[in-house]
């Protein structure tokens, strides 16, 4: 038989400490990949954050679109359509005076010659 002297029971318990080791490490892994969040590194701090980056993604206007979802860009657009289609009008009505203007004057052009010969 093999003798068991007090080395040989200190270096096979030292191993024996080494694989319980390893293996609850392991096993701890294990368990954190199963908790879920756990697995993806969410401490109490992340797990706030993410709360409230939800909560501000969450909330809605009236018309029911969310906030996050920022409309500006479309009534910028829409605020400058509008000024363009009030600059035609306009343009329109000062071409329309011109018009009426113009018609007027050949009008009255037509008629002054046959005045003056009658």
């Amino acid at each position: 038989m093999h003798d068991v002297t007090p080395t040989s029971v200190g270096v096979v318990t030292i191993a024996v400490v080494m694989i319980l080791n390893v293996v609850f490490k392991f096993l701890e892994k294990m368990k954190e990949k199963q908790d879920g969040d756990k697995s993806r590194g969410f401490n109490q701090h992340d797990r706030a954050k993410l709360y409230e980056l939800h909560k501000m993604h969450d909330r809605v206007d009236d018309d029911g679109v969310y906030v996050w979802h920022n409309r500006v860009s479309l009534e910028k657009s829409v605020v400058k359509l509008a000024d363009a289609i009030e600059q035609l009008v306009r343009t329109q009505d000062v071409q329309l005076a011109s018009f009426e203007r113009m018609c007027d004057e050949l009008r009255h052009s037509r008629r002054a010659p046959t005045e003056d010969v009658q």
